[in-house]
């Protein structure tokens, strides 16, 4: 018996695609979710531009730099900022203490840097209470020593027209003073006059301290000076002589916490700062 062969019509066996509304649940993709997932994608892509370009101004910009403390601008410096070297109190209590007299009779102590530290400058101290520089050890003398001073300091005057310490400078060894030297003068000594001043510099004065110990007078600090000025007080004299370098070309006041300044370390932390700007290692 033949097979009888049945020709169904053409739209029986079509291929076409069914459109998308007749299509499974999980096959329709709901127009508003596309919208949203668009919109998240340009977001983020347009945040990476953002941070991109931040990244690149920041690598790209320079970096500014602190001005660094400087004896030109002596204003503006700390002072108290870096505590004070250990190594100077160590060696300080090294550093001998030895007395000279000249012919005429006028009779000085040299402190040098022990252990073959290196010069830096000389230190000329002028006072009429020697004690606060000579006591405890180690003393104020010494710890300036141990910073590389050549620390003079004399204990009586002779009779001279000049300020005594001209009359001292003029009569030192100009090689045991060296080139160059460094006033220290409190508020027990003669105040300096501008023309002191002057003569002084000719004599190789670079720099003048300004401590007020209590003595009992204003520091005089002429406004002629144009050498750098530090002067050192503490909380409780300054209420009553209210000195001040105001109206001076480069000069700073450190003013200590309550009476530090009977504590020579105190007192030498700022003055290892001032000379390190001075004269840096």
């Amino acid at each position: 018996m033949s097979e009888e062969r049945v020709n169904l019509p053409p739209a029986c066996y079509s291929t076409s695609v069914l459109p998308i509304s007749v299509l499974p649940a999980k096959h329709h993709f709901p127009q508003k979710a596309a919208m949203s997932v668009t919109k998240a994608f340009l977001m983020l892509v347009f945040v990476g531009l953002v941070v991109s370009i931040l990244a690149i101004g920041r690598n790209s910009a320079k970096k500014v730099k602190p001005v660094p403390d400087s004896i030109d601008n002596l204003a503006a410096a700390n002072l108290t900022k870096r505590p004070l070297n250990l190594y100077i109190t160590a060696n300080g209590v090294h550093a001998e203490v030895k007395e000279f007299q000249l012919d005429d009779g006028l009779s000085y102590t040299l402190t040098k840097p022990p252990f073959g530290i290196k010069w830096r400058t000389s230190l000329i101290i002028s006072t009429k209470k020697q004690q606060i520089y000579t006591a405890q050890r180690p003393n104020l003398l010494q710890m300036c020593a141990a910073a590389g001073l050549h620390t003079f300091l004399a204990i009586n005057q002779t009779s001279s027209p000049m300020h005594p310490v001209l009359n001292f400078v003029s009569k030192l060894n100009p090689v045991e003073l060296g080139e160059r030297w460094v006033l220290l003068i409190d508020d027990t000594a003669a105040p300096l006059s501008e023309d002191d001043l002057q003569l002084a510099s000719d004599l190789g004065l670079e720099a003048i301290v300004f401590l007020e110990i209590g003595g009992g007078q204003k520091v005089a600090t002429p406004l002629g000076i144009t050498k750098p000025v530090l002067l050192i007080s503490d909380a409780k004299i300054t209420k009553t002589t209210k000195s001040s370098v105001a109206g001076l070309v480069n000069a700073q006041k450190v003013q200590l916490k309550d009476d530090n300044i009977d504590d020579p370390e105190a007192v030498m932390q700022v003055l290892q700062n001032f000379f390190d700007l001075l004269h840096p290692r």
